[in-house]
């Protein structure tokens, strides 16, 4: 279930990368736009997660600008440090040419990826090298606007992205399992790390293949599109409230309610990741249609 699910947040950096390197995006735009929408959320939610806690002490409100106040808030921090640096990114990626991006890739991805997989394989504590700057976050932003770049020439290869998607799966689940029954302790190393080679896979097949059935997407229903629409507006607060939804409605909270989390059987809690998700959806969608809420979901 975890291994499934992994590949969402480098989706995001990949995404994000694809529309926003390719363009210059001056420093005023940036501070006064793109970085305010992810950092008046997190304010907001971290608030919210520290006083839903009880530890309410005035160090914990000075400590959410620098660490996240609920271990899931890590990622937003990562990217506002990417977005900080955005203007600086745009104008060396632009100038950068095809072989030098690919240099850079390996140097911010592939290198650190194969000898982060390759530690827990083998056992052995691998020291990352220093050039593997902010890994893999900065190497998934940079990735992603490489692939979209290229898309054109990558549509060739969209009828094996399930296959590689697949791959991508039973090599996160399989070293997982792997690793976990050799040292005799649940392992999640290559479900967590957003850049194990497994997850990478996982990540950049789905948006190979939908960059290359762009023409065959625009023409579904529009009652999809809208859908599809409707869920992204939602993705973010989806991710923000998720886990206080879990705490508030799991069965240990109310014996009455069938959801579950990391517990049951396989059915429960495929059922209860679908309830989670809806519930967290219509909240968000809702929170969407109200002006103040807007702003922070």
């Amino acid at each position: 279930m975890n291994s499934l699910t992994a590949f969402a947040v480098p989706a995001f950096y990949m995404l994000s990368g694809a529309y926003l390197l390719g363009k210059p995006q001056p420093v005023r735009n940036t501070l006064s736009r793109r970085v305010p929408r992810l950092l008046i959320p997190l304010v907001f939610w971290s608030v919210f997660y520290i006083i839903f806690s009880g530890d309410i002490r005035p160090q914990k409100f000075l400590e959410m600008f620098f660490q996240p106040q609920t271990p899931h808030l890590w990622f937003m921090y990562c990217i506002l440090g990417i977005y900080f640096l955005l203007p600086l990114l745009s104008r060396l990626y632009v100038a950068l040419g095809t072989k030098e991006k690919i240099y850079l890739l390996m140097l911010l991805l592939v290198v650190p990826s194969l000898l982060h997989d390759t530690e827990y394989i083998v056992n052995r504590y691998v020291q990352m090298p220093y050039f593997a700057v902010f890994w893999p976050d900065l190497g998934l932003f940079c990735l992603g606007a490489f692939l979209r770049e290229h898309s054109e020439q990558l549509k060739r290869y969209k009828n094996w992205m399930p296959a590689a998607f697949i791959l991508g799966l039973v090599l996160t689940a399989g070293l997982t399992l792997y690793v976990s029954a050799r040292d005799n302790a649940l392992n999640k190393n290559f479900i967590s790390c957003i850049g194990s080679v497994g997850v990478l896979l996982m990540a950049a097949s789905p948006l190979i293949w939908a960059w290359g059935n762009e023409e065959a997407l625009k023409k579904l229903p529009n009652w999809t599109k809208k859908l599809i629409h409707g869920l992204g507006q939602t993705s973010m607060g989806v991710y923000l409230i998720h886990v206080l939804v879990m705490q508030m409605l799991n069965r240990s909270a109310l014996p009455w309610l069938p959801l579950y989390s990391n517990e049951g059987s396989m059915l429960q809690m495929c059922f209860s990741a679908v309830g989670y998700f809806a519930i967290s959806a219509v909240i968000c969608w809702c929170g969407e249609k109200t002006p103040l809420a807007r702003k922070v979901i």
